[in-house]
């Protein structure tokens, strides 16, 4: 236990190693994959490898309820913590997040804090390692938390992914475009942005430029000589790993990674096999190089920000330029032809109801015809209030 007595509860996507679960007492909350009446907790009963051989049968996922988070939380207020730092996968990609702030939010007892890293996979988990050796080093609770948040950027992580077929098969993408990616074996790398949702960073023909552009984002030269941890994961996919992971050798030699590991079968299901995810931390605030993935993220925002200031100027020029067509004295006539009319029609009302009630001999008839004047005048002086000109009220 740390000095200052505090626990750290992931999500099962985070995909941290179970090395560092035992070493720092981290808890972990389980999303669960459903094949027909079975459910599996991720990561538990069922592998990613399980996942891949039942291929085409796809399962479904589910995140854990509060009741189940609650259950973890019991167990930790028993072995004598008194603070909890939650942390979750993107609450852009799931649910995950809602359920364990709610969880944590019951243990009025104890002081607690639930982190949205905005990331999936390690990209998430690893501020659990992060946090827990700031713990370990004595900082404090409050402390560390506005770490996270300051540092949320801080983390990046890309995907290459060799197959479309499993985006397809989840509804993820359409056949169209998994059948031209597969005729133009064409590789996509996903990340997710500022929001924590999904998007395509890059794509590359063929795995050999796919692997190149994913240690181009995740890795470049400049990452020498500044302070970092690097990673990597993979799904079915260790000749991809090794590969990559030589490649950054070749750029960064005294480059050191992180423990590796096979993802989550909750990602597999929805990536396929033949997957690399590779990942940087910068630490104590470095700068993370300019050809990066956060760069290439601040590039799309860019261009998305000027083509929306792009259109807001054509916009407000063609409002502009119908403004100059419009003949205002052509539309105050229009007003003025509009108000007399309406008063000739509340007159010739007017004028019928009179007619009318002068023809009725029965006392209760004309009584009711009064009624229904009075109502149909003010109906009329309404109407010639709307469409009255300005110009032709009396002061």
């Amino acid at each position: 236990m740390n000095p200052g007595k505090i626990a750290i509860i992931v999500d099962s996507g985070c995909d941290v190693p179970n090395e560092y679960l035992e070493q720092y007492d981290i808890r972990v909350v389980r999303l669960k994959l459903i094949y027909g009446n079975h459910i599996y907790n991720d990561g538990v009963d069922i592998t990613a490898e399980d996942v891949y051989d039942r291929y085409p049968e796809m399962p479904k996922t589910s995140t854990p309820n509060v009741y189940e988070v609650t259950q973890i939380v019991d167990q930790i207020r028993k072995d004598g913590y008194e603070k909890i730092l939650g942390i979750s996968i993107s609450s852009g990609l799931s649910s995950t997040y809602s359920t364990m702030a709610t969880a944590l939010a019951q243990a009025e007892d104890m002081k607690t804090y639930m982190f949205d890293t905005k990331n999936i996979s390690f990209g998430a988990g690893i501020w659990a390692i992060y946090a827990a050796r700031r713990f370990e080093n004595g900082a404090d609770f409050d402390e560390v938390c506005a770490e996270l948040e300051r540092k949320i950027y801080d983390s990046h992580l890309g995907y290459y992914m060799d197959t479309l077929e499993w985006l397809k098969h989840g509804g993820r993408i359409t056949p169209a475009i998994a059948l031209v990616g597969k005729v133009l074996n064409l590789k996509p790398i996903i990340s997710c942005d500022k929001n924590g949702i999904y998007y395509t960073v890059a794509k590359a023909r063929g795995s050999q430029k796919a692997l190149t552009k994913l240690v181009d984002l995740i890795a470049p030269p400049e990452l020498a000589g500044k302070k970092y941890w690097i990673y990597a994961m993979h799904g079915r996919g260790k000749e991809f790993l090794d590969r990559a992971k030589e490649m950054v050798r070749e750029r960064i030699p005294d480059v050191e990674f992180m423990p590796e590991k096979q993802i989550t079968p909750s990602m597999a299901c929805n990536t396929g096999p033949g997957l690399l995810g590779m990942g940087v931390l910068m630490l104590d605030d470095d700068t993370f190089p300019a050809k990066g993935i956060v760069a290439k993220s601040k590039e799309v925002f860019a261009e998305g920000m000027e083509k929306a200031k792009e259109a807001t100027e054509k916009a407000a020029e063609a409002i502009k330029h119908q403004m100059e067509k419009v003949d205002m004295d052509e539309a105050k006539e229009k007003a003025r032809e509009m108000s007399v009319k309406a008063r000739e029609t509340a007159g010739k009302m007017t004028e019928a109801v009179k007619q009318r009630m002068e023809n009725v001999d029965v006392s209760e008839m004309k009584e009711k015809a009064k009624e229904t004047a009075a109502k149909m005048t003010e109906k009329a002086k309404e109407t010639i209030g709307h469409f009255t000109h300005p110009s032709d009220k009396q002061e």
